[in-house]
């Protein structure tokens, strides 16, 4: 067996040209099935993963704009609600947790988000906290601290003790004033989703550099001021976790409408974008299909053609007496030491320009792009092999039959 091994190893160290042709193609071919296989459902997941966590919304200026500024930090805020909705909902025994989201500052181009410290203790989907600490500690809702999102922490270079500030608008503009600054007392595990660029700061916080006062306060006299501050108190959504899903309708269809405020299921907005998406997700089926068929049918005609190309020298082996199985298999092992290291060289391509992808749609929205089970990469690269080994043994049986 070892000579045949030789043999074959010399015959493809001979046609040099003939197998780095091989192996660039059946590379390719693997990056690019690959590459289209995984892109449209990694962004499926994307959405459903940032989605997952957000049970009800309150908000104002619709539905679809609210879960995209609210969800996937993207666009700007509409309007924003009364703070003492939050209160309210805390008060209803349907619901199990609500926490404010205040958009509208930004450090070097990274949202800031005011909250409480009951964000933080929400559930992702029934499960432990969505947002967990991995250093540090979480802010009091009285100080001026940050907790980072991993993302935001990681790009930003920033770590424990450092200081930011806050500027006004959801851009990084160079030119814009600085307002209140913040020491980072914490950075958060990974979430998968858009949150994991965000910066976390405590709600009061926000209000006060903005001029907003937290409290009521009196007047000389000790009479209550008709505060402008208090009814300035807002948020810009109210992540509502509810106690069931039972509770979960009932608090939907009992919210009050046209009092400037309105409650949604982002899921149901999610599930929209998705069918958007999937009524553009035949194009990505296509493409991976035509790809597949493509690339295997690559690889099965460069070793079909490159075995056929050689009759003559297998011809003349076999005047010199070597059997048909032999020299059938000594073309199986040329074509497998080419193949073999093309369709891994491929994967390894193929995977890179997934992660690129992914990088660069999670610094364009935040989303975390999936790519793909291992299961399915093995199944891939057989498939390419199969058609490979195909194509070898119906060119070397033409051969051999002529």
């Amino acid at each position: 067996m070892m000579l045949r091994v030789r043999v074959a190893w010399r015959s493809l160290c001979h046609n040099r040209r003939q197998a780095l042709a091989l192996f660039l193609l059946s590379g390719c071919a693997m990056a690019l099935l690959l590459t289209a296989a995984f892109l449209g459902d990694g962004l499926r997941s994307g959405l459903i993963s940032a989605v997952e966590p957000f049970d009800l919304l309150v908000g104002s200026g619709g539905s679809y704009q609210m879960v995209v500024n609210t969800v996937f930090l993207q666009d700007y805020p509409s309007g924003n609600v009364p703070y003492e909705l939050v209160e309210k909902l805390r008060g209803d025994a349907r619901v199990a947790a609500a926490a404010p989201l205040a958009f509208g500052d930004n450090y070097r181009g990274y949202r800031l988000v005011g909250t409480e410290r009951e964000l933080f203790r929400l559930p992702a989907a029934g499960r432990e906290a969505w947002l967990r600490l991995d250093s540090g500690r979480i802010f009091s809702d009285s100080g001026r601290e940050a907790v980072l999102g991993a993302r935001a922490a990681r790009e930003l270079g920033l770590k424990l003790g450092d200081e930011i500030y806050s500027a006004h608008g959801l851009i990084e503009d160079e030119k814009a004033e600085r307002h209140a600054s913040y020491r980072v007392c914490g950075i958060l595990k990974p979430c998968r989703g858009p949150y994991d660029r965000a910066i976390f700061v405590p709600l009061t916080a926000v209000w006060a550099g903005h001029g907003i006062k937290e409290d009521d306060s009196e007047d000389e006299d000790g009479h209550d001021e008709e505060d402008e501050h208090v009814h300035r108190r807002e948020t810009t959504a109210i992540m509502v976790k509810p106690a069931g899903y039972a509770e979960a309708y009932q608090l939907f269809v009992d919210f009050p409408r046209g009092q400037g405020a309105e409650m949604v299921f982002p899921s149901q907005v999610a599930a929209r974008l998705l069918s958007i998406l999937g009524q553009a997700e035949w194009v990505f089926k296509a493409v991976g299909g035509a790809a597949g068929l493509l690339a295997a049918a690559i690889v099965f005609l460069v070793l079909y053609w490159s075995v056929c190309a050689r009759a003559d020298e297998l011809r003349i082996l076999g005047l010199l007496g070597v059997e048909k199985g032999d020299r059938m298999l000594m073309v199986l092992l040329e074509g497998l030491f080419v193949v073999v290291p093309g369709i891994v060289a491929g994967f390894m391509v193929g995977r890179l320009v997934l992660f690129g992808l992914a990088d660069v749609i999670g610094d364009r929205t935040g989303l975390t792009v999936a790519s793909g089970a291992a299961p399915f990469d093995a199944a891939l690269a057989a498939m390419l092999a199969a058609a490979g080994l195909l194509g070898g043994i119906l060119g070397g049986w033409r051969v051999m039959r002529e």
